[in-house]
């Protein structure tokens, strides 16, 4: 799952976006209001973590915009203002849920999850494909009773897979899928870890497969079918 943090002051911001990332979240953090217009105009975001009080653009105005823009996201406000008042202008603002400083981080990592359950309809999908299940909430494969673990990065680039159903995903689409930061991905990277995917899917004995298609992209396809699949490279 993918989340924008706008958060002005540099230790909360770092310290919010390290805790995120340990908790296997994928992180964009933002100093101000216009930082975060940008990025969520550019990015599909599962939740917003906003600090309301923020230079420039405060965080009712970044929300007022968002709304304004058609933009749904679950956004959970941090603020300092514990007054009965002040958390009901936000949520009036268009907030989902408000958390006043200071809290535990546990707390904050529970209600993110709740704002994310809420907007994916109660719980994330599980996602199938042949014999394949991919489990969002435990960040697993499993085939019947068996189940591997996978980092967010191998779920996140499997689950691109699956959801093209078969249909090659160019190395670009799957370095945008599974990088928070486009410049941190590359070819090579994608490629080990296809391979420790390959791995993982051998090791629960599906029959499904990871191919390349050269120049094409990578798709997924089941055993059975993958000597008539044309183009199949084993890279």
């Amino acid at each position: 799952m993918r989340l924008l943090v706008i958060e002005d002051d540099p230790a909360m911001r770092d310290a919010l976006e390290r805790g995120l990332q340990t908790a296997g979240f994928q992180v964009d953090a933002a100093a101000d209001g216009h930082e975060a217009l940008l990025f969520a105009a550019d990015r599909r975001y599962d939740a917003i973590v906003l600090d309301r009080r923020l230079p420039g653009l405060s965080g009712d105005q970044v929300l007022a915009r968002l709304r304004g823009e058609g933009n749904r996201t679950p956004v959970l406000m941090l603020t300092a203002l514990d007054r009965v008042s002040d958390r009901v202008r936000g949520l009036d603002a268009g907030a989902d849920d408000y958390l006043v400083k200071p809290f535990a981080f546990e707390e904050l990592l529970a209600r993110i999850r709740a704002l994310v359950r809420r907007s994916s309809g109660g719980g994330e999908k599980q996602l199938r494909y042949g014999d394949l299940v991919l489990d969002p909430l435990a960040v697993a494969a499993r085939v019947g009773s068996r189940q591997v673990l996978l980092t967010r990065r191998e779920f996140d680039l499997l689950a691109a897979l699956v959801q093209a159903g078969g249909t090659p995903v160019p190395s670009a689409a799957l370095q945008d899928a599974a990088w928070p930061q486009p410049w941190d991905a590359s070819e090579e990277a994608v490629w080990s870890h296809i391979k420790n995917i390959r791995r993982k899917l051998e090791a629960l004995g599906s029959h499904v497969r990871l191919v390349n298609r050269r120049g094409v992209g990578y798709l997924v396809t089941v055993e059975q079918s993958l000597e008539s699949s044309p183009g199949g490279d084993p890279r």
